[in-house]
């Protein structure tokens, strides 16, 4: 009975041996702070983008992000997501920043004017230019054959 106790005693001593430099090593390790993310509202201060001029009903993402950018200088180097899009708003979030800004803007439709087709018809002026340089050609021929 006493043999059994002593290895036991020394199984439990091996073992609480065994884990103190774990322990050890943890008390080391510095705390992590948890990280304050700062509001996306202090980046984006101008909420009213003005005109954007779209060719769609509404503007594209990349469109918002771009007039975001050229009216609040700080957001250059800033990841922003954009969700939500209507013709007169939408709502601007980001991974590294807390909170969602709404921005207003207003949408013009940016259409093309397609050219014009000339008209197919040919007029009296261009027929009559035509028809000279017909008549020029075939003097030419004739000369050339005499």
């Amino acid at each position: 009975m006493k043999k059994v106790n002593k290895i036991l005693l020394a199984l439990g001593s091996v073992a609480s041996l065994s884990t103190l430099p774990l322990v050890a090593a943890k008390c080391g390790e510095p705390v992590k702070k948890p990280e304050v993310k700062s509001k996306l509202s202090d980046f984006i201060k101008d909420t009213n983008l003005g005109e954007i001029k779209t060719k769609d009903e509404k503007p594209s993402e990349n469109e918002i992000r771009d007039a975001i950018k050229s009216k609040n200088e700080q957001t250059k180097d800033l990841t922003l997501s954009i969700k939500d899009i209507t013709e007169k708003n939408a709502k601007v979030t980001s991974e590294k920043h807390e909170g969602e800004v709404e921005v207003t803007f207003t949408t013009k439709k940016d259409v093309k004017e397609e050219p014009k087709e000339e008209s197919k018809e040919v007029k009296k002026t261009d027929l009559e230019k035509f028809e000279d340089y017909v008549l020029r050609v075939k003097k030419m021929l004739n000369k050339l054959k005499n």
